[in-house]
């Protein structure tokens, strides 16, 4: 479905990031082994259906780094969903920019990150609330916004 939203501005491969809805409800309501297997199912499945190796490479990079910061912000308890998912957002788009950095070796690419902050920020806040709305639907207390 996101492949049909297209979001054009000057930095390549800004998503919504639609599916880190299901990653942050499992997280909050399964825990983290499973917020793992489902996140890497799906980059897996989306890198042979609609990518590359090197999609997936840097999928599997932001989503290790995201995951990490949504579970230690779970794990506080200080953050509510929104906040946590701002962080998977932000720590998605950081974890992107160090295997960037790592395959062309060169520190211009770091210009890019004040957009993708930015952008992992705004996408962190719509997608934060989805999940909160689909937790409260399930049930528990976590949706908190």
């Amino acid at each position: 479905m996101e492949s049909f939203i297209r979001i054009d501005i000057a930095v390549p491969g800004i998503k919504l990031g639609l599916a880190n809805i299901v990653t942050i409800v499992v997280l909050c309501k399964l825990g983290l082994a499973d917020a793992v297997l489902v996140s890497v199912l799906r980059i897996f499945l989306s890198s042979l259906l609609f990518g590359n190796f090197t999609v997936m490479i840097y999928s599997l990079a932001g989503a290790a780094v995201s995951m990490l910061f949504m579970w230690i912000s779970v794990k506080i308890g200080f953050f509510s969903t929104t906040g946590t998912s701002i962080l998977g957002g932000v720590g998605h788009n950081v974890g992107q920019l160090i295997v960037a950095y790592l395959v062309i070796k060169n520190q211009n690419i770091l210009i890019y990150a004040p957009v993708l902050l930015v952008s992992g920020t705004i996408t962190g806040v719509l997608i934060g609330l989805a999940a909160a709305f689909v937790m409260r639907a399930v049930g528990g207390q976590i949706g908190k916004f």
